[in-house]
């Protein structure tokens, strides 16, 4: 089945900083938590190609296929998982008086491993969306 996921955090910054940390494809290390080694390369295609390696040595693999100026959309090309065809869309949008970080996430999983794989992305992106919230305000302090 193919089920959706969405996770957001709003973040106090300017629009243009949040941007410059989560926006460039390669550094997700620098705000992704449990990222120990980053590789890239670029795809027959001629798009970019992100081998991750985990602190517990999975190694999962992204090609990013689509880029604006404030997202930018990847799948898992490679990767031991619960789930088949993620595609995920990583962005920001501007509010009053700070930005919403989201991703949109699409993946094909079983009904056995629905929940399961929910909870994992859930858990991972919120992390992950946490932490840049951090990195924004110990830097305002």
């Amino acid at each position: 089945m193919r089920i959706e996921i969405k996770i957001n955090q709003d973040i106090k910054s300017m629009k243009k900083d949040v941007w410059d940390l989560v926006g460039p494809f390669e550094k997700i290390a620098t705000w992704f938590e449990g990222i120990k080694k980053t590789e890239i390369e670029i795809s027959d295609n001629g798009n970019t190609v992100r081998h991750l390696t985990f602190d517990n040595d999975a190694i999962i693999s992204d090609e990013l296929i689509k880029k604006d100026d404030f997202s930018y959309t990847y799948k898992i090309i490679k990767g031991d998982l619960p789930f088949e065809n993620y595609i995920a869309t990583i962005g920001i949008k501007s509010n009053d008086e700070s930005v919403s970080l989201y991703c949109n996430i699409s993946i094909d999983v079983s009904q056995d491993n629905k929940d399961e794989s929910v909870k994992f992305l859930e858990d991972i992106y919120e992390n992950a969306f946490k932490n840049v919230q951090l990195i924004f305000e110990s830097n305002s302090n």
